[in-house]
C-alpha cells in the first residue's frame, strides 16, 4: 500500500473532536468548555456524576435499589456523630427514573489510600465504623423491613439482591421465607430433614436494628487518616441485629476490601458486637444452598444435620484418635 493510500485511510477515520461522551452526549474535544461535571460511577442501569467539589448526583433507573434514601437522611439528622452526606432533594422523573442530589462527603475512598495508611490509622478507621454502626443500632423497629416500611434487600431467601423481600414481622416469618428459599445451581434443594435442623440454629434475630448493610471500603471516606464519612445508603434497613457483622465479616472484592473486611470484622467482636454464632450458621446456610454441587464442608454439614448422632459418635472418635 502506498503512502498516498495511507493518508486516504487516515483521512477516513472519525475525527476525536466528532466523538461523543455515551454517558451525557458531550464532544469528547471541547476547545471553549471544560466541564466540571463528572460520570465517576456507572452499573447496570444506574449512574453517580460528581458536580464540582461539593455536589453528587446519584441516578437509577425504574427497578434499581430502593427509594428510601429521603426517609434514612431524616433518622441521620437525628444522630448528626453518623458521618453520612446530607441530602439536598430527591425526585422521580416522567420516566420513573430515581434521582438524588446530596453533598460531597470530603475525602478519598478507602480502597483508594489503603495501601497508604498506617496498621495504627486503619485500625483507628475501623473502630469509626464501628462506633458509627453502635450508633444506627439505637433506631428499632418491629420488623425487617426498609427504612419506610417496605420491603427490604437481605440476601437471604433468593441469595442476592436481585429482588426484594419482606417486610418480616417476626422471627418465624423469616426463618420460613429463608427455609423456603432453598434452591441450589440446579434448581434442586436439599432434604427438607437437613433445612429444618439448620434452621433450627438460626440465631434469634431480634432486635431488628438499622444497618447500613454494604460497608465495603469504596463506601467508608476518609480523610487526613480518619474517617470522613459512610455514602451509599440505598440497601439501609431494620435487619436482625447479627446482619451488619456477617455482612462485614464476609465478601470482598479484591484482597484489600477483604482484608479491610478482615479488620473490621475483628473490631467489631472487640467493641463487643461480634456474633460468632450467627456467622457459623450464615457459613452453613451458604454452603448448603450450593446443594446438589456441595463442596467438602457441604457434605460434612449434611451428613450432620441428617445423621446428627452418628456424626457426635464420628467427631467423638476423631478427637481421641488426634
Amino acid at each position: 500500500m502506498s503512502d498516498n493510500e495511507h493518508d486516504d485511510r487516515r483521512d477516513d477515520r472519525p475525527d476525536d473532536k466528532d466523538k461523543q461522551c455515551i454517558a451525557c452526549g458531550w464532544p469528547l474535544v471541547s476547545y471553549c468548555y471544560n466541564s466540571h461535571v463528572r460520570l465517576i460511577y456507572s452499573g447496570d442501569d444506574r449512574g453517580v456524576w460528581k458536580i464540582g467539589t461539593d455536589m453528587v448526583l446519584k441516578e437509577r433507573g425504574p427497578e434499581e435499589g430502593l427509594r428510601s434514601e429521603r426517609e434514612i437522611a431524616k433518622l441521620l439528622v437525628q444522630c448528626p456523630e453518623i458521618p453520612a452526606p446530607k441530602l439536598l432533594h430527591d425526585w422521580v422523573d416522567r420516566r420513573g427514573r430515581y434521582f438524588i442530589l446530596e453533598e460531597q462527603v470530603q475525602g478519598e475512598p478507602l480502597h483508594k489510600v489503603w495501601s497508604k495508611l498506617s496498621a495504627g490509622q486503619k485500625t483507628a478507621i475501623a473502630d469509626q465504623v464501628v462506633q458509627a454502626c453502635q450508633k444506627l443500632r439505637t433506631f428499632t423497629s418491629q420488623s425487617i423491613e426498609s427504612v419506610n416500611g417496605g420491603p427490604c434487600y437481605p440476601p437471604f431467601i433468593h441469595g442476592s439482591r436481585s429482588r426484594t423481600q419482606g417486610p418480616f414481622h417476626s422471627d418465624l416469618d423469616f426463618q420460613t421465607a429463608v427455609s423456603g428459599g432453598f434452591r441450589g445451581p440446579l434448581n434442586r434443594g436439599p432434604p427438607r430433614e437437613a433445612v429444618e435442623r439448620l434452621m433450627e440454629r438460626m440465631p434469634a434475630s431480634k432486635p431488628y436494628v438499622l444497618s447500613h448493610s454494604d460497608l465495603h471500603q469504596a463506601n467508608i471516606i476518609v480523610k487526613n487518616g480518619s474517617l470522613s464519612g459512610i455514602i451509599d445508603w440505598e440497601y439501609a434497613g431494620y435487619y436482625p441485629i447479627w446482619y451488619e457483622y456477617i455482612r462485614a465479616a464476609r465478601g470482598g472484592f479484591n484482597k484489600d476490601d477483604r482484608d479491610w473486611k478482615a479488620l473490621l470484622r475483628e473490631r467489631f467482636e472487640a467493641h463487643g458486637e461480634g456474633h460468632p454464632n450467627a456467622l457459623q450458621w450464615w457459613d452453613d446456610y451458604l454452603a448448603l444452598k450450593e446443594y446438589p454441587i456441595l463442596g467438602p464442608w457441604g457434605r460434612e454439614l449434611l451428613y450432620q444435620l441428617l445423621a446428627p448422632s452418628a456424626y457426635r459418635s464420628v467427631r467423638s472418635v476423631r478427637s481421641k484418635s488426634l
